[in-house]
């Protein structure tokens, strides 16, 4: 299923970061145009190659994590998309836009990083998407993921992704926002960061103090 972020409406299944879209839309932010092709996408796509994947993880240990992960990805060359989820995308990607393909998982983010494992694919276009799309759900079995997985004991069974397509916005100046303070931990304080040419601008805002200040 393709869910519309840019709604007022929070389905499941679509990953902690997809959800945070659809919140930040509703606050009223301008968040560019995303949809996120929703678990049991992965799910369908992956499910004829379930089993033998399956038996590989079964026998992951530290010293073979290396070869299950070349093996997993050998099986992803029969995986494709549905033509129904083909034709549903085809309702929402245009020709003359770029976009970016980011990762959204539930149940393992609520605990641990797992998504920041992932790239963010830049620069995708409607004729590339869909290998784009496969290239990401392989990615799930690379050697950092499972190692991470082995290392905080992450069951394999509960990991779905589901992938943000967002309209990629061509700008000179970026901006980072946390919503708990990553140097202090403290959760009553915002931090921005904005970039522009190598320049960095660092701000804090408490909003119990309501107090806003630039820092080195």
């Amino acid at each position: 299923m393709i869910v519309e972020l840019n709604g007022f409406i929070c389905h499941g299944n679509i990953g902690s970061k997809a959800r945070s879209l659809v919140d930040l839309h509703r606050n009223g932010f301008k968040v560019p145009t995303s949809v996120a092709l929703d678990t049991k996408e992965f799910i369908n796509a992956t499910n004829s190659i379930k089993d033998k994947i399956n038996l590989l993880l079964d026998r992951i240990k530290f010293d073979n994590i290396e070869i299950i992960s070349k093996q997993i990805k050998m099986l992803f060359e029969s995986v494709k998309l549905s033509d129904t989820t083909l034709e549903e995308l085809d309702k929402y990607i245009r020709e003359d836009e770029e976009y970016i393909l980011r990762c959204s998982i539930d149940g393992v983010d609520e605990n641990y990083s797992y998504a920041g494992l992932f790239p963010i694919k830049k620069g995708v276009k409607k004729n590339n998407i869909a290998e784009n799309i496969i290239e990401f759900y392989k990615s799930i079995y690379s050697y950092n993921s499972l190692y991470y997985m082995v290392k905080n004991d992450i069951d394999y069974s509960s990991v779905a992704p589901a992938i943000i397509i967002q309209r990629e916005i061509k700008t000179n100046i970026l901006g980072h926002v946390s919503t708990i303070n990553p140097i202090s931990l403290n959760s009553t304080e915002i931090t921005i960061q904005i970039s522009s040419n190598n320049n960095y601008e660092n701000y804090c805002y408490n909003y119990m103090e309501d107090e806003f200040k630039e820092e080195d």
